[in-house]
């Protein structure tokens, strides 16, 4: 009970959060942009993205085995 409670107080600070940073934003403008990017970038952007992740995955990995022994 109390894990769903702060799961679900979780989900509503971030959903306060995303409002405050989106309340000003004109999406209509965010659209046009987006569609006039080239998707090379974009795809380029996203792939660079999940590699950085994996190598943290990694790093992580590698420094918490040493305490997964104990």
């Amino acid at each position: 009970m109390k894990r769903a409670l702060i799961a679900i107080l979780g989900l509503l600070v971030g959903a306060a959060c995303l409002w405050v940073v989106f309340a000003r934003v004109d999406m209509h403008v965010v659209a046009k942009t987006l569609t006039g990017a080239d998707i090379r970038w974009l795809l380029a952007s996203v792939a660079i993205f999940w590699a950085a992740r994996y190598v943290r995955i990694l790093r992580w990995r590698k420094q918490l085995t040493p305490i997964a022994a104990l």
